[in-house]
């Protein structure tokens, strides 16, 4: 037996050293490896270890939500899981079967295109093809799917590296756990990145080492596909790593470096046009948002911050803590504290910002151990890249400036940063473990002062967190995480015996699991409020009578309107504001990151949102509050579940259960006219008494134009000093009725199509309650004609007197062009498969002897 081991443990070496080189590149990371005996055993089938560690770890973790009554929608800090993600995906899951490819809809706010950020993730394809009903189950699913995928993506690349399968499993593993993947995981999003960018990592090393181009290509169109900004963060990720790389390969030989850049850069453009049907309306509705070009832009205020300037204790604090673990300074949930203004919710977590945004640094324990082996035990150019990257990764951390840019100056949280500073501290670990692997030692100084520091970081006075004063860590959990340490430690001392080693490499790797598990337990504990799957079937939150309301008053009224709720139906600690995409009606309130810009612009005029508040051009309010504007925007209905006479105006309709449905005797159809005009400059210069009130007065007497556009129309000019603040019930229903004369006679209506005719006895302006987008298209009679804006930020339509068919259609925007140029790419691409093929084959001829 003895002999037969002996021979294996040959072989085996033999294996690895036949194996250090790559026929079409040489790959220089570490010294040649020595295997031992762990890795004779596994071989290529490690990533079969891999796999059942990976799912292992993640039913564990997720078993109460796959098995149990709890659905993988948060009721705490993750409530963006409730208020936005299952909306949208329950929302398109139903638009694709109703309308088809998503464009325009009147759910989100208003109005808006929602081709953006709708179809750009392929792992919620499988989501909308389940369908709306049945997709709340399938989440946890989709998000297990993709850390699986994300860790045996990130093994694969190390692979590529010639990282022994040990060090890659581990790497792997940390990877598919680290903090931001397992947070992230309960935003939906974040893990789909993690997927992406470790997808990215990988076809970059088959491009460089083994020249074979179409997964490179692929990726790109996967993130161009998928949102415009973080292509950009990919472009910032792959230039970083493929430099470092093209140096340690090619050193001071700066013409090798070029032919990798163009054929990167030639590549990301074929990339780039396969995803331009997405691309170009996600780019323009980005670019043109209140976050990003308008007053609400953080721009201004970050950029002007001095570079050199370090980050404010509690943010220092909490960075220090989330290093070590992802809950030491709370976790997700919230409790109920009692105020002078009464009870509200608090975060369990008290560290900087909040759950989500906070720095979630953490990779691993035995990250934090070995990145001082990594310089310790390497040499020359490699330490120098080595150093340079873990810069690279943590003076954002410490010099906010810089994490600032990362973010274009767009705002001050770190989300996908997080995920570049694990790839690069998990990156350097691994590096360090083949290093003691083939080095056959281990500098246990460096081990001893790096764990005494990591011990004595642990116990720093995190109280200083709160203004209190008081103790914020979990002690136990701060107990486990120093007994890991120890643990680590040992295991990592014992690689540099040959007698242990082999051993130790396998009691690494299950102490790592082990870990990662128990830090990421926390995270997903069982007493994170969360819906169940009975809750779910019950008459509650999404589901209660609202949806009955609705639907009562669907079979009584075909005709267009909107619907105010004077309640929220969404369970979570944050009010919800996409019911309307749940609840089958047309609202006024919309949460999502880019709302139309025009709809902002029109709530802003009005005062009744303040656009230079980015939050309120996200958490958007709509009209609830405001009853004189809901005339013009063809609020016909309002849900109430309180005492129907607190609303003079409307009158009792019906009720539903719990709740109460109103009807606004004030109503304006979708299209109505005005004779008589304002121009923006006067609307804007009203007295200081009251200016909101005076506004939303006069857009009951008058349309609002631009200035510029005040002469393309035949109206009366509106003398707004006759405006009476003393607004009477009488004359409202006289300015209603003098606006009711001539309206639009809908003969079609779809979300993106829109016919109708109307009769003027003279020149009038058509108003539509639609924020207004060029993308919009209008002939009247069969004439192109052009839209204007009216009312700040809506539609208005100069016309002649007579009879008029009026036809509006939507299209997103350069919508000829992204089809064209998608074809293209597709076409490119096509190529590039053929020509790599070609390429590849003539070089295997060349070497192959004759």
């Amino acid at each position: 037996m003895a002999k037969k081991q002996s021979k294996n443990n040959s072989a085996a070496n033999n294996q690895e050293k036949s194996t250090t080189e790559n026929t079409d590149k040489k790959v220089n990371l570490q010294p040649t490896v020595v295997v031992d005996f762990f890795e004779a055993v596994l071989g290529k089938k490690s990533v079969f270890l891999l796999g059942a560690l990976l799912l292992l770890i993640l039913f564990i973790l997720f078993g109460s939500f796959l098995f149990g009554d709890r659905l993988f929608l948060f009721k705490d800090i993750g409530s963006d899981t409730v208020n936005f993600y299952y909306p949208r995906h329950y929302y398109i899951s139903q638009y694709l079967r109703e309308e088809g490819l998503p464009k325009w809809s009147f759910s989100e706010g208003m109005g808006q295109n929602i081709l953006p950020y709708s179809i750009g993730d392929p792992f919620n394809w499988i989501l909308y093809a389940i369908g709306k009903d049945n997709l709340a189950y399938a989440i946890v699913w989709i998000e297990l799917l993709k850390l699986f995928l994300a860790g045996v993506t990130y093994f694969s690349f190390l692979k590529m590296l010639k990282c022994t399968y040990n060090s890659s499993i581990i790497g792997a593993l940390a990877f598919s756990f680290s903090g931001f993947l397992v947070i992230g995981s309960g935003w939906y999003d974040f893990t789909t990145q993690g997927f992406y960018f470790a997808l990215l990592l990988y076809s970059f090393e088959l491009l460089f080492q083994k020249n074979r181009w179409w997964l490179f290509s692929l990726v790109v169109f996967l993130f161009a596909f998928y949102s415009p900004f973080y292509l950009y963060l990919a472009v910032i990720l792959i230039f970083i790593y493929s430099t470092m790389r093209i140096i340690d390969e090619y050193g001071s030989d700066i013409k090798k470096y070029f032919p990798t850049y163009f054929l990167m850069l030639a590549l990301g453009v074929v990339g780039v046009l396969m995803g331009m049907v997405m691309l170009v309306s996600s780019v323009d509705q980005m670019l043109n948002s209140a976050r990003v070009s308008g007053e609400a832009s953080f721009f201004s205020t970050l950029s002007s911050q001095s570079p050199l300037s370090l980050a404010e204790q509690k943010h220092n604090l909490t960075a220090i803590a989330r290093l070590f673990a992802n809950d030491l300074v709370g976790d997700a949930n919230f409790h109920t504290v009692n105020t002078a203004q009464g009870s509200m919710n608090a975060n369990n977590f008290t560290g900087w910002y909040n759950y989500l945004e906070a720095p979630a640094l953490y990779s691993g324990l035995f990250t934090l151990l070995l990145i001082p082996q990594a310089i310790a035990l390497s040499s020359g150019r490699k330490r120098i890249l080595y150093i340079i990257g873990l810069l690279l990764a943590v003076i954002p951390v410490v010099f906010p400036y810089f994490r600032y840019a990362f973010w274009l100056f767009a705002g001050d949280y770190y989300r996908t940063f997080c995920l570049f500073f694990s790839i690069a501290f998990i990156f350097v670990a691994v590096q360090a473990l083949d290093l003691i692997y083939s080095k056959r030692k281990v500098n246990l100084w460096v081990l001893l002062a790096t764990l005494i520091f990591l011990i004595s970081l642990i116990f720093i006075p995190f109280s200083n967190i709160t203004e209190q004063g008081t103790n914020v860590i979990d002690g136990g959990l701060r107990n486990i995480l120093i007994m890991f340490l120890l643990a680590h430690s040992f295991i990592i001392a014992g690689l540099g015996f040959n007698d242990y080693r082999s051993t130790a490499r396998i009691a690494l790797l299950g102490m790592v699991a082990l870990e990662l598990l128990i830090v990421s337990s926390y995270t997903y504990h069982s007493e994170r409020p969360v819906i169940t799957k009975s809750e779910y079937k019950q008459k509650v939150f999404y589901n209660d009578y609202t949806r009955d309301a609705v639907a009562k008053l669907k079979e009584k009224d075909k005709s267009f309107y909107r619907i105010s709720k004077y309640y929220q139906s969404g369970p979570a600690m944050h009010g919800s504001m996409n019911d309307a995409k749940l609840q089958g009606y047309y609202g006024t309130m919309s949460y999502q990151s880019f709302n139309q810009k025009n709809y902002i612009r029109f709530l802003g005029d009005m005062g009744i949102i303040d656009r230079k508040i980015e939050s309120e051009t996200r958490w958007v309010k709509g009209l609830q509050e405001n009853p004189l504007v809901q005339i013009i925007a063809s609020n016909k209905y309002i849900l109430v579940k309180q005492n129907a006479s607190n609303f003079p105006g409307y009158s009792f309709v019906d009720s539903v259960g719990d709740v109460k449905i109103l009807k606004n005797e004030n109503y304006l159809p979708l299209g109505f006219t005005y004779d008589k005009f304002i121009d923006s400059s006067s609307f804007h210069k009203f007295p200081k008494a009251n200016p909101n009130l005076q506004r939303q007065i006069t857009v009951l007497k008058a349309l609002v134009l631009d200035n510029k556009d005040v002469s393309k129309f035949k109206l009366e000019k509106f003398d707004s000093s006759k405006i009476n603040l003393n607004y009477t019930l009488e004359e409202l229903n006289n300015d209603v009725k003098a606006l009711r004369e001539d309206t639009l006679k809908i003969e079609k209506f779809s979300q993106n199509n829109i016919v109708g005719s109307i009769s003027l006895s003279k020149s009038k302006a058509l108003f539509l309650s639609i924020p207004f987008d060029p993308s919009w298209k209008l002939k009247v009679n069969g004439k192109n004609t052009e839209i204007l804006i009216g009312n700040l930020g809506l539609m208005a339509i100069p016309l002649e007197k007579g009879n008029h068919k009026i036809e509006l259609s939507f299209q997103p925007p350069y919508w000829a062009l992204s089809w064209t140029s998608s074809l293209v790419g597709f076409i490119l691409f096509g190529a590039v498969i053929f020509v790599n093929r070609i390429y590849i084959k003539r070089r295997k001829n060349a070497v192959e002897p004759k």
